[in-house]
């Protein structure tokens, strides 16, 4: 490449990165409007650890919470109140029925923290918790990152069998004592097409069958209903027609609703109308959940949500920035010290690998920053450095024979290459085994260091080069620019 093409090339690159860098850092309000733009850093999501959480309790049935109790008895008639009293037991902060707690009750306890744990995992909400809290109620965790929780915490809460109904909570279409709800629907899922959440339910040959046969005849008995004493069609035959809902519902719950005006004859559903990806796949969640049989017999009231700190303190965030900002300086002044433009080579490369795992964590939803995830980043930009230092002494270990720089450059590139792809290769094989067999914590952190690895890979072998290339076309002296000495081989006889 020529010495101006290298000039251009070089000052684009830099205006690119120049401008990258700036959207991905800075917040500002966008000239001729009132709208602000708001930096890919910002819609990074924060784990627990890091971010702090929004948490509640879910009560069963027959317990309460001291302040609904108290709540309860004060708006009582007086000659009630006693009665209503004796009705509870004190438990800690808790007021639980008589008769209520037993190993039944226990044992349905601990098997709804099961299916609702599985529900968050299965979410793949990074730094959720599930636990039993005062020995007979439920507390669940969620990042502050999280932008709909009060729907989730809802939502994973629900009880019962999963069934279509023309009427919120009322069940039409679903099991019975001959068929699961599972030899009718296969199962159910989240998408996003032109930036629009649906969802998606899957139905088996047989579910299909009977779709079409009960939601023909909601239809007919709508039209039936729009006739008149002669049985002639009314004026409003054809919007009643149209305004034929089908509710899907878990147990008393309806989650989703679509309108049809005529039967519905595929092998998928497709519900949209959702604000984001986010909640299209709670509602996902849930419906896979319970068809698939995951479900539970105990009846939950969610409490108030409440907001906590994160867990490593309320600046944990700030003093992550510092920290990582103080370790980039650091690894930034040793490589231009000590190897002055190359060193200016590969931190294009890394400010390159840099951005672009900052925009994967702000992108992808289920991605959130905590300590798992954050040591996938850190590992990752650990091998792209040690690659890269270990290259660059390959290549000075060539020159050191008396070879040119460029044939240095050549040589070391091409001794490199196997090992270097070698060990990337065995990296990527066992970070995508842990994001398959992995769960939440685990997950975040081999997705993380997988996506870290392959970009580890590109900018070590490929980009730092590219960079050294056309930064070297522009050194009047190839041995300053590389802050290099030729060091005498002593000859032995």
């Amino acid at each position: 490449m020529s010495k101006k093409k290298s000039t251009v090339c070089l000052v684009l690159i830099t205006i690119l990165l120049a401008v990258v860098c700036a959207m991905t850092f800075v917040s500002f309000p966008i000239p001729g409007t009132v709208k602000d733009y708001n930096s890919i850093l910002s819609n990074v999501g924060l784990g627990t650890d890091v971010g702090g959480s929004y948490y509640t309790v879910y009560y069963p049935e027959g317990v309460l919470s001291k302040e609904e109790y108290e709540s309860q008895y004060d708006v009582l008639p007086e000659d009630k109140k006693a009665s209503f009293a004796d009705k509870y037991d004190a438990h800690g902060d808790l007021y639980v029925e008589h008769g209520l707690v037993g190993d039944a009750f226990l044992s349905d306890l601990s098997g709804a923290v099961s299916v609702i744990s599985d529900r968050y995992e299965t979410m793949g909400i990074a730094g959720y918790t599930v636990s039993i809290y005062d020995d007979y109620t439920i507390r669940v965790t969620l990042p502050s990152s999280t932008q709909n929780p009060e729907q989730i915490f809802d939502l994973f809460s629900y009880e019962g069998d999963f069934s279509l109904g023309e009427s919120a909570g009322v069940k039409g279409f679903g099991a019975n004592r001959y068929h699961k709800i599972s030899e009718y629907f296969k199962g159910a899922s989240a998408h996003t097409r032109d930036h629009t959440p649906f969802l998606q339910i899957d139905m088996t040959e047989t579910g299909s069958e009977k779709v079409v046969e009960y939601s023909s005849k909601l239809i007919e008995n709508a039209n039936s209903n729009s006739t008149d004493e002669s049985g002639n069609p009314t004026q409003q035959q054809q919007q009643t027609a149209k305004d034929v809902s089908i509710y899907f519902n878990v147990g008393d719950n309806s989650i989703a609703n679509m309108v049809i005006s005529e039967s519905i004859g595929s092998d998928s559903i497709f519900i949209s109308g959702y604000n984001s990806e986010e909640q299209a796949k709670a509602v996902a969640t849930l419906l896979d959940s319970v068809i698939k049989g995951n479900t539970f017999d105990l009846v939950f009231t969610v409490g108030s949500v409440y907001t906590a700190e994160a867990t490593y303190g309320e600046n944990a965030t700030i003093i992550l920035l510092v920290v990582l900002g103080v370790l980039t300086l650091a690894m930034a002044i040793y490589f231009i010290v000590v190897y002055r433009g190359i060193g200016a080579a590969h931190l294009y490369a890394f400010l390159t690998y840099a951005l672009l795992m900052i925009i994967l964590l702000a992108s992808v939803p289920s991605l959130f920053v905590t300590v798992s995830s954050l040591l996938g980043v850190l590992f990752s930009a650990a091998l792209l450095v040690g690659t890269n230092l270990a290259i660059f002494a390959r290549i000075k270990k060539e020159f050191d024979l008396g070879k040119t720089i460029s044939a240095s450059v050549k040589l070391g590139y091409e001794k490199s290459l196997y090992p270097t792809l070698e060990l990337h290769i065995a990296l990527a094989v066992f970070a995508l085994l842990g994001a398959l067999i992995g769960v939440t914590e685990l997950h975040l952190f081999a997705f993380t260091f997988g996506v870290g690895v392959l970009l580890s890979g590109v900018c070590t072998l490929l980009l730092t080069r590219f960079f050294w290339h056309i930064m070297m076309n522009h050194a009047k002296n190839q041995f300053t620019f590389c802050n290099w000495k030729r060091e005498e081989i002593d000859d032995e006889d």
